[in-house]
């Protein structure tokens, strides 16, 4: 629950100047769980804290626990002696390959920044599309110097002989043109084939090797 001093008057006014000044915070990690970027606790301390100090603005952040929650109170204090604050939980749960310490930790960085970025109303986290997963964040993986090609998507036989071609190619055996797959799929009866891709490469493999006298 949000408490707060008996008036916030200059408090509010000073917060709205900051938040007229504050830009997004630098992007720099990626959760591995949900995909989308956001920025570190670092980050967004390093944003808030030249804007609030030209403000009059000062942030504390507490940490406490009960039982297996743990949880961090966030107080946005201003030089006329007003403040509020708020406070966050979170229940520790098992998490492989970590102590119940480190879960903790993790636990207790990811409540911070969440409660950091709210109270200053900083703009710090990408749009997950409604994730709710309550997971600690990891920087990025490096990139490997060279990708693996993607799959093309599943052909559907009866509707995309573009598709089917460029699976045939993937596949790695010889290029067939968008005509030369359209004549197959005809003479295959492709146009009604419902069976597996296994089952489509083979017949149009067969009517290649019968056209063009080229075993794969």
């Amino acid at each position: 629950m949000c408490n707060m001093s008996a008036t916030i008057g200059e408090l509010a006014t000073a917060l709205g100047k900051a938040q007229a000044e504050l830009k997004p915070a630098p992007m720099d990690s990626v959760n591995k769980f949900l995909g989308n970027r956001y920025a570190d606790l670092g980050a967004i301390i390093e944003t808030a804290k030249p804007v609030m100090l030209k403000n009059g603005l000062a942030i504390s952040q507490l940490v406490g626990s009960d039982g297996d929650r743990v949880s961090v109170t966030t107080v946005l204090m201003h030089t006329s002696g007003e403040w509020i604050k708020d406070t966050v939980s979170v229940t520790v749960g098992d998490e492989k390959g970590k102590s119940a310490a480190q879960t903790a930790g993790s636990l207790i960085t990811y409540l911070r920044r969440y409660s950091l970025s709210a109270i200053m109303g900083i703009y710090a986290d990408e749009d997950a599309d409604g994730g709710t997963k309550t997971q600690p964040e990891t920087k990025p993986s490096p990139a490997p110097k060279q990708a693996e090609p993607a799959a093309p998507p599943e052909p559907h036989w009866s509707e995309d002989a573009d598709t089917l071609r460029k699976f045939w190619a993937w596949t790695g055996s010889q290029t067939l043109s968008k005509d030369d797959v359209h004549t197959a799929l005809h003479v295959t009866h492709l146009k009604e084939f419902s069976g597996d891709k296994r089952e489509a490469m083979a017949l149009i493999s067969a009517y290649v090797t019968q056209q063009a006298g080229v075993t794969k």
